[in-house]
């Protein structure tokens, strides 16, 4: 080829720019999905349920006895996961505190955010194929990265662990047709992607049973292609041999009669349809959708009825099942329109593309400017939308929540602990898993719901009053138990109450409606007991957690060798682990660096395995060249707290 010819050096030119297209909504889609991954959004209980599951699994307990949730898709965290040496790798070592929780969050987050980045690149390929217009391809792909409803996909649920599964299953039925064309080992490469993509269905069908619903829309493209029943035929195997790993798993264990009392139970479940026109049920799934992303719902609504009417089949049959199968649903959650976002986005760009070629048509140079203005547009308002919520930090109160009630817990090991377990008592089991699987702490876990009083009557509690507390309230009909848990609640008395940082927002200002959905988060939270521990009510540690207070001035952060929840609770300031520092000198240059001061040292604790020499009793000598020790406080229980300031004469080294 001569690269001097113009038109080969046009064709490099558009090759260049189509790889652009491509690689733009993947960078979009990295950013928007694994930016901030524990700060936003909120952790939803049902990912604590799948976790939790996940980890029982690993430690031997194959399937729980619980009849609400037969669908087991769960097992591929346990299977990725558990190859990745979670959570063991990443298990607090020494004190538990806010950040460690945070991690064991962190890690399943990192998952979904990989997955949402291949869901990106599969919707691309799907129109580039399918639609044969890489300005399809380029535009559905990039309003699934940026437009606010794609937050949703950075949550641990099961709809998201499916969705690539969903979206690589139409690839390969689309690709049927590519392989179609070619005349060599044509039949063997249409049998293998019928196959393939029956087998992506499949497993799509085990993670979560709904995604039946997009047996008509896969069938038919498989046989429009391949014109033939025999590949349809074969096509099928898969798809239904597959799910019923389910049954027989459940089965094998002896659990059968659990799991189908499990479909039964999802079947007739009620009170929460997908749209409700009598104000009812204000948080079914219609409204919350338009509370996160009303553009893209709108806009997506009317591009779906609209290629239906044109009779394009892709969007027709991949939408019509699912939104009748939600119909008949008495339970529709918004996150179970996740398989649908897609579908929101390709129909969307493809009506885009459309409008803006009628208008080329007409005008050749108001059409590529309009299309551009409204890609862009839409583009630019979708990215400062969804960053201005991946960038909020909503979950602080959930990791320290956590920390608190594990410091307060005795290990399973401890030879001190007494017979009587405590009991923790919180809303949903939110991390129970953590306190349970990773930490080996030694307790009762129950909910509101299924609280029973234990036989004995000096029962020790740890009571989380949570967001669905005054929900259960409302919505209990077991008065015997209601009245032991309000009991309960007021004869403990609070430990400690964390706010919602959800609430720093303004819930009735776009793009922040999203945060005022129902029961997300765990919201503000008291803890109550009806234990005496030792240090939250030990007069000498609160006094030497105050005075601390008053010696640092109001807006300075303290940089913190080791904490918990009782100095959390009772010092006014932030307190900061200086994680990644390794050494005094890494340690002066880190506090210089971040233009901080103070330094609190829990003697013999640090939160930083490389920094226990130096926060030993020995150790805290050496701190005597940089720092001045300002006071030094030792409370009943024999912990000792030392308060340095940096010398000013410390220059980074």
């Amino acid at each position: 080829m001569n690269p001097l010819n113009p038109s080969v050096a046009s064709n490099s030119h558009v090759s260049r720019a189509y790889s652009v297209f491509f690689i733009i909504p993947l960078v979009l889609s990295c950013f928007t999905h694994f930016w901030n991954l524990t700060g936003f959004p909120e952790i939803y209980m049902d990912e604590d349920i799948y976790m939790r599951k996940a980890l029982h699994a690993l430690e031997g307990v194959l399937l729980e006895e619980d009849t609400s949730n037969p669908i087991y898709g769960w097992l591929f965290l346990t299977l990725v996961l558990g190859g990745a040496g979670y959570p063991d790798l990443l298990g607090p070592q020494g004190d538990v505190t806010a950040h460690s929780i945070e991690m064991l969050y962190l890690i399943p987050r990192v998952l979904i955010g990989i997955l949402g980045v291949l869901d990106t690149f599969l919707i691309y390929m799907i129109c580039k194929y399918y639609h044969k217009s890489k300005k399809v391809a380029f535009i559905a792909s990039t309003l699934f990265a940026v437009m606010p409803m794609t937050w949703m996909t950075r949550y641990v649920l099961l709809e998201n662990i499916q969705l690539p599964f969903l979206l690589s299953s139409v690839l390969f039925a689309v690709l049927t047709s590519k392989m179609s064309n070619n005349s060599n080992d044509k039949n063997i490469n249409i049998i293998s992607s019928s196959l393939v993509s029956g087998i992506f269905l499949g497993l799509a069908i085990f993670i979560k049973t709904p995604a039946f619903a997009m047996i008509p829309l896969l069938g038919f493209i498989i046989y429009r292609n391949s014109k033939s029943l025999k590949n349809l035929g074969l096509w099928l195997i898969p798809v239904f041999l597959l799910p019923l790993m389910s049954p027989i798993y459940a089965a094998s264990l002896g659990m059968f009669d659990i799991w189908w009392d499990g479909i039964i139970f999802q079947i007739t479940r009620q009170n929460q349809p997908l749209l409700d026109f009598t104000d009812q049920n204000p948080n079914n799934a219609i409204t919350a959708l338009l509370r996160i992303d009303p553009i893209m719902l709108v806009a997506g609504t009317i591009s779906i009825i609209f290629l239906s009417i044109r009779k394009d089949l892709l969007i027709l049959l991949w939408t019509v099942p699912y939104f009748i199968l939600f119909y008949f649903l008495g339970y529709v959650s918004f996150f179970h329109l996740i398989p649908l976002f897609p579908a929101f986005c390709i129909a969307f760009a493809k009506l885009i593309v459309l409008l803006s070629d009628k208008i080329n048509t007409k005008n050749k140079i108001v059409g590529p400017v309009a299309t551009y203005a409204i890609i862009s547009g839409l583009s630019i308002f979708g990215l400062i939308s969804t960053t201005m919520l991946i960038t909020t930090n909503v979950n602080s109160n959930h990791f320290e929540t956590a920390a608190m009630v594990a410091g307060y817990l005795p290990d399973t090991d401890n030879p001190n602990s007494s017979g009587n377990k405590m009991s923790v008592i919180m809303g949903q089991s939110r991390f129970y898993w953590i306190l349970e699987g990773v930490l080996d702490k030694d307790h009762r876990y129950t909910t509101y719901w299924n609280y029973k009083s234990p036989d004995n009557d000096d029962e020790k509690i740890v009571m989380i009053v949570d967001g669905l507390f005054d929900y259960w309230k409302r919505t209990n009909i077991n008065k015997t138990q209601g009245r032991e848990l309000l009991e309960i609640y007021n004869n403990t008395r609070t430990m400690a109450v964390l706010d919602s940082n959800s609430n720093n927002y303004d819930h009735a200002k776009y793009p922040y409606t999203s945060l005022s959905l129902e029961n997300l988060g765990i919201g503000r939270v008291e803890i109550r007991t009806n234990s005496e521990f030792s240090e939250f009510y030990n007069e000498t540690f609160i006094s030497a957690m105050t005075n601390i207070s008053r010696l640092v001035p109001k807006n300075e952060s303290i940089v913190s060798s080791a904490h918990n929840g009782n100095m959390v609770f009772y010092i006014t300031h932030k307190l900061l682990i200086p994680h990644g520092v390794s050494s005094e000198t890494s340690l002066l240059n880190y506090m210089v660096r971040s233009n901080l001061t103070y330094l609190l040292v829990n003697e013999n604790k640090s939160a930083t395995t490389q920094l226990d020499p130096l926060f030993s009793r020995d150790g805290l000598k050496n701190l005597d060249n940089h720092f001045q020790k300002l006071a030094e406080y030792k409370t009943d229980s024999d912990s000792r707290f030392h308060l340095y300031r940096i010398k000013e004469n410390w220059a980074i080294g």
